[in-house]
């Protein structure tokens, strides 16, 4: 019920997305601020959101930019979301429907009023204004890259130019993109694990203290010892940071609910296979589905990184345990095969695979959940038992 209620204040904060800003002169009054929301409970509010404000009590305009707003009415919308081809765009909306959607949602709103001129006020208005024009609303959204939060650290950049000085001091040092959102999502146990999963080479790459500002978190940080230099001295670009909306005092405790669950099956596939082996059990039941489900996992790895315009997705090595053809192979045991000396050799090589996989784990290029490592071992167990029936039943022949 939240969500629904939160969704519809989110159609209705933008219904004002498809108007384009006047020309006007603002009052001297006129002041900007960067809004900063936390971390929700939801998916799509997990990482925070940023945004920016322009109140002018002369002329009561009081309005927020956002450029994290998608049209649900384009064309193929479903299609070219997934395929990461989206517009997102700039769009303007109310206050108080913002501050109740963030009541509402248990989440902080953050103001840090900007100690600008009225001329710079006037030049970043004019700027918004621009962006907010049919012909210039739209861009390629990019998580990582280009998304509502590096929207307005660029703004700021080129309105203020060389004046404008960020402060890095109280970033983490040397810190990649998964690192660093990991602290938003650790605690959303299967949110974190299906993030890590889908993931590819591109977000272990160390990001760069402006990078950082990926995140509306650093943005805020980012900002509030930034400076802006002023008749030959160098003033705070922040005047004051103040709470719109309390965040929420609960603490959130949460079970590695996938690790547990991932080491009781490890535990569970271990006693199979030994009773299996003890029996001389030829039977394959399991596998067959194991090796299905997990080529299609590697599959679907395979496809977000060559169907898809998502950059951080592209060079998965999740598929160096979920290949795509071990989903050929599991068919491939619903056949009289046991004679054929290449299965026992495709078992063998996975085995080994997953076994220099799981020696290297933590120097791996990509960084692997720490759940996965018992489904790896998984892997491993049934690849090298398949290896060693496949061969015996070769040597028989």
């Amino acid at each position: 019920m939240r969500f629904i209620f939160f969704i519809t204040l989110f159609l209705l904060f933008f219904v004002q997305k498809t108007t384009a800003q006047p020309k006007m002169q603002l009052s001297s009054q006129a002041k900007f601020s960067i809004l900063i929301g936390s971390a929700g409970e939801p998916l799509y509010a997990a990482f925070g959101h940023a945004a920016i404000r322009l109140h002018d009590p002369v002329l009561a305009i009081d309005i927020v930019y956002n450029y994290g707003v998608f049209d649900f009415d384009t064309p193929d919308f479903y299609t070219k979301f997934v395929r990461g081809r989206l517009p997102y765009q700039l769009a303007i909306g109310q206050i108080g429907w913002l501050s109740q959607a963030y009541r509402e949602e248990r989440r902080a709103l953050y103001e840090q009023d900007l100690n600008l001129t009225p001329e710079e006020v006037q030049a970043l208005f004019d700027f918004l204004g621009e962006n907010l024009k049919p012909q210039n609303r739209y861009y390629a959204y990019d998580f990582f890259y280009d998304n509502c939060a590096t929207r307005i650290r660029d703004a700021l950049q080129k309105v203020l130019g060389k004046k404008l000085q960020l402060d890095y001091s109280n970033f983490p040092p040397k810190k990649t993109f998964r690192q660093l959102i990991n602290p938003s999502i650790e605690k959303k146990v299967w949110i974190d694990l299906g993030i890590d999963l889908i993931l590819g080479l591109r977000a272990d790459q160390i990001a760069t203290p402006e990078q950082y500002m990926f995140l509306p978190e650093y943005v805020m940080e980012g900002l509030k010892k930034a400076t802006i230099e002023r008749d030959g001295r160098k003033i705070p670009l922040v005047k004051k940071t103040k709470t719109l909306v309390e965040p929420d005092p609960r603490k959130v405790t949460a079970l590695p609910l996938p690790a547990i669950i991932f080491w009781i099956a490890f535990v569970a596939v271990a006693w199979l296979t030994y009773k299996q082996w003890k029996q001389g059990s030829q039977s394959l039941w399991f596998d067959k589905s194991m090796f299905i489900k997990i080529g299609l996992i590697g599959m679907f790895f395979l496809l977000l990184w060559v169907a898809t315009e998502h950059k951080a997705l592209a060079q998965n090595l999740n598929m160096v345990w979920a290949l795509p053809t071990h989903a050929f192979i599991g068919i491939v045991l619903f056949f009289k095969i046991r004679n054929n000396l290449w299965v026992a050799y495709y078992f063998l090589a996975t085995a080994l695979l997953n076994a220099l996989l799981l020696l290297n784990w933590w120097w791996f290029p990509q960084a692997l959940h720490y759940a996965l490592y018992p489904v790896v071992l998984i892997v491993a167990l049934r690849a090298t038992y398949l290896f060693l029936l496949f061969r015996k039943n070769v040597s028989l022949k």
